[in-house]
């Protein structure tokens, strides 16, 4: 449940607010935070379940984790790498 509600507010923080009154409004920032304790949340409660979801373990492993920042750090590298999209005129998306 964390998870799921983590993911959601932290999506439609994006989508919704962000994009009608920008990055540094407070409802924003407010519901970024929100996302980000509900993430955590879910963090603290998978290191202490008997049987997670999620074992935190597998990140101990080099390999994954490597894998795991390479592949991040190749999509925000395409995401800004990409020209914006504009709402009214000619669209190059």
């Amino acid at each position: 449940m964390l998870i799921t509600s983590a993911l959601m507010l932290g999506v439609y923080t994006i989508v919704k607010p962000a994009a009608e009154y920008g990055w540094t409004d407070p409802v924003t920032l407010g519901l970024g935070a929100a996302a980000l304790v509900l993430l955590a949340g879910f963090v603290l409660r998978e290191g202490t379940a008997k049987n997670p979801l999620m074992p935190l373990k597998i990140f101990r492993s080099r390999n994954l984790s490597g894998a795991n920042v390479i592949q991040v750090l190749t999509v925000a590298g395409m995401f800004g790498s990409s020209p914006p999209c504009r709402r009214a005129g000619p669209s190059i998306c």
